[in-house]
């Protein structure tokens, strides 16, 4: 890992009040702020994003409605107040190998596409649970969905390295996003691969937001 990333998080720990962890889980929660931040506007706990030890998948976000989702009456509340729902699933795999591995990423599309099954069997974490419960809510409620019934999907693999396009990686990416769109869950699905210098861009910008919430205040 390089010098900076490593400064970052050193300032990401500080600033969420986090307690320091093994490298990994703290690069680990690093990319999924930094990640969700680029997606929503709001303040969130990183807790509330991280699916703790699961296989598969780091961070889950559900958005819907604007609002970052933890519990299946906050679904209920929505549908009563706004009645739709426009919903996002941001998934995160965070790696702090310098490679980009294609064994990985398809464990990390496998991860996504059990999620999404009817009966899940990567559900050994109490976080992954509760997204499960998420998940079954919003599609319990497809009549109220906005986007012709579908929510949005971003896929968010990291690694402290460079993504150059591999074109046998970029093949395997396509073949898994095919077999994803296959299930007609999502209207739309995104896969981005971030390397070093894009999270570091990620964590930065979130800085930059602050500091003009606090110009824009204090004036």
């Amino acid at each position: 890992m390089n010098k900076i990333i490593e400064k970052l998080i050193d300032d990401f720990l500080v600033s969420e009040e986090i307690q320091p962890s093994t490298n990994s889980k703290n690069f680990e929660h690093f990319c999924n702020f930094s990640i969700v931040s680029s997606e929503y506007g709001g303040d969130f706990s990183p807790e509330d994003i991280s699916m703790g030890e699961s296989q598969g998948i780091d961070g889950l976000a559900v958005i819907v409605n604007g609002n970052i989702i933890t519990t299946p009456q906050e679904i209920d509340d929505l549908i009563i107040t706004n009645n739709f729902l426009e919903a996002s699933f941001i998934f995160i795999q965070a790696k702090t190998s310098e490679s980009f591995d294609g064994g990985d990423m398809s464990n990390f599309f496998l991860a996504i596409t059990d999620f999404l099954s009817d009966v899940p069997q990567n559900t050994q974490t109490i976080e992954i649970r509760k997204s499960i419960e998420l998940k079954n809510r919003i599609y319990d409620h497809v009549s109220k969905m906005a986007n012709k019934g579908r929510p949005i999907c971003k896929i968010f693999y990291v690694t402290t390295g460079k993504w150059n396009g591999d074109k046998s990686l970029e093949s395997r990416i396509q073949k898994h996003k095919t077999d994803l769109e296959a299930l007609s869950m999502f209207e739309k699905i995104d896969f981005i691969p971030c390397g070093a210098n894009e999270i570091q861009n990620y964590y930065l910008e979130t800085k930059r937001a602050t500091s003009c919430e606090f110009s824009f205040d204090t004036h």
